[in-house]
């Protein structure tokens, strides 16, 4: 797992992002605690379907005030994290499949 850096916004503001990792079962779950503002933790949950993976995003905050600070931004930047995971699933599965 490599460190969290910076989150890019839209704009091209860099924003301090660091992330503690809290538990990581591979191919199953991810567990991690944003440190700074906002504090959260995300949980990533991955079920495996027929020809697909439904995935589980769900991020906890420490209160409603917290929820109110990150809400404007966070469903963009939530779905750039989902395409660049989409992205690199899609080149995983692609690579392994050339490799049989």
């Amino acid at each position: 797992v490599k460190p969290s850096g910076p989150m890019h916004g839209p704009d091209g503001t860099d924003y301090p992002n660091h992330q503690r990792f809290h538990e990581l079962v591979e191919g199953q779950k991810i567990v991690t605690e944003h440190i700074g503002a906002p504090h959260f933790f995300l949980t990533i949950t991955l079920k495996p379907e027929i020809n697909a993976t439904l995935l589980t995003w769900l991020q906890t905050f420490d209160d409603e005030a917290v929820w109110q600070s990150f809400s404007d931004f966070a469903p963009v930047m939530n779905e750039q994290n989902l395409s660049r995971l989409e992205k690199v699933l899609t080149e995983t599965t692609e690579e392994n499949s050339d490799a049989k």
